[in-house]
């Protein structure tokens, strides 16, 4: 565990060599006093609809794993889980699982639902990935480039559901494999019922979700002068998840710096500029959390539950 915490350290200490070393701090902040504070509401603004939207889909996962609940419940549950996963990006999504439980469902069903629910969260970022890259690599138009790979998910449903379910398994930690075992839980046996929850209404749901995501960021850049197309924040946002998935940093803070700086210096743009979006990046994450610590007040997770979930 100790180990864990001084590799994410690494991310903060990066950050801190970057701006020693690598930007200027005045054009920063010079960049910060013209913030257009319309755009960065509007930014604000999106992230309910985002929240909706998984929501949407979260509820269909539950009422095909047996478990009605309605939209505005799965909301809340849905933004106390962006507060958790700021914190620990790997298991954050398992405290709805203490809800679940609380109502009186079992941790496997529960476990099910929500692994399902995160299918295409973990394989859709890949895609939109390697789609930038490719944007990038042949320097295609990048609105053409956009419409295409859209049409092309759109019609490569049933390979990317596939694609989802094997990947599903991969995704569980050890410690939560060997509780299933434990439990004579077995994937193949919930294959066919894990296909069905990923059907194409939820594929699609993840999709919009994403890009009510990158249209968040949109607004963000468009707030700070940057003045991307919709087009290249997604091309930008989709390269940069890829690196800031890895567990070296809190919140992505030092890694998303790296990667922003590197994608900028491919359209020209300047360090100060990436670090600039970045910060934005952060001030919007700790929004959300400030907007989620209000669900979280009113119905806080039953931690409680974590005893039942390891006994039962």
């Amino acid at each position: 565990m100790r180990c864990k915490f001084l590799i994410r350290l690494l991310g903060p200490a990066l950050f801190v060599v970057i701006l020693l070393f690598f930007i200027d701090p005045v054009q920063i902040i010079r960049a910060w006093r013209s913030l257009q504070y319309d755009f960065l509401g509007w930014s604000l603004l999106t992230v309910p609809f985002i929240v909706a939207v998984r929501s949407i889909r979260w509820q269909r996962v539950l009422a095909a794993y047996g478990m009605p609940y309605p939209v505005w419940t799965c909301f809340r549950y849905n933004f106390v889980e962006m507060i958790a996963v700021a914190v620990i990006s790997s298991a954050g999504s398992l405290i709805k699982t203490f809800y679940l439980r609380r109502d009186g469902y079992s941790f496997i069903k529960a476990i099910l639902s929500i692994f399902s629910d995160k299918a295409f969260d973990y394989l859709l970022p890949v895609l939109f990935g390697i789609f930038s890259a490719v944007s990038l690599y042949f320097n295609l138009d990048s609105d053409r480039a956009l419409l295409g790979f859209l049409v092309v998910m759109a019609v490569l449903f049933k390979p990317v559901q596939m694609a989802g379910v094997s990947i599903f398994p991969k995704t569980i930690p050890k410690r939560l494999k060997a509780k299933m075992a434990d439990k004579k839980w077995r994937f193949d046996h919930h294959f066919q019922q894990i296909v069905a929850v990923l059907d194409y209404r939820s594929y699609l749901l993840s999709a919009v979700g994403f890009l009510l995501y990158f249209l968040s960021i949109f607004f963000l850049n468009l707030g700070l002068a940057l003045n991307f197309s919709f087009s290249q924040i997604v091309c930008i946002m989709a390269l940069t998840s890829l690196i800031t998935a890895i567990p070296i940093s809190f919140m992505g803070i030092g890694t998303r710096d790296a990667a922003l700086i590197a994608v900028f210096a491919w359209y020209g743009r300047s360090a100060e500029e990436a670090v600039s979006l970045s910060l934005g990046l952060l001030l919007l994450r700790l929004a959300i959390m400030l907007m989620g610590s209000i669900f979280w007040y009113v119905d806080p997770p039953p931690l409680t539950e974590l005893n039942r979930g390891r006994n039962g």
